[in-house]
């Protein structure tokens, strides 16, 4: 009995990780809709958004017209003690606009 109680401690103990990950796909996701939630995006740009690149991993390239911003997701606070991920939180890099 006490040896079950042990091994069923140990599977719950090794289960907690793994339900923080989040898949690859879904933290894109909430990494785009960070993107269209900024508030002052369009009005650095100048223009409307014509396109959204991902360059690299936590980095993102905003385009309008001739003008484009980086946007680095960088780790924020963990939340609850510790219990959470830390939260990425996006950066904005200067604009850059070519002829």
């Amino acid at each position: 009995m006490r040896r079950a109680m042990l091994v069923a401690t140990a599977m719950m103990a090794m289960a907690v990780p793994a339900a923080a990950m989040v898949p690859h796909n879904i933290q894109r996701r909430g990494e785009l809709r960070q993107i269209f939630a900024m508030p002052d995006l369009v009005e650095r740009l100048g223009e409307p958004i014509e396109r959204i690149e991902r360059i690299g991993e936590g980095l993102w390239r905003v385009s309008a017209g001739r003008c484009r911003i980086d946007i680095r997701f960088v780790r924020g606070r963990s939340v609850r003690g510790g219990l959470l991920p830390p939260r990425m939180m996006p950066q904005m890099v200067e604009r850059i606009c070519g002829r």
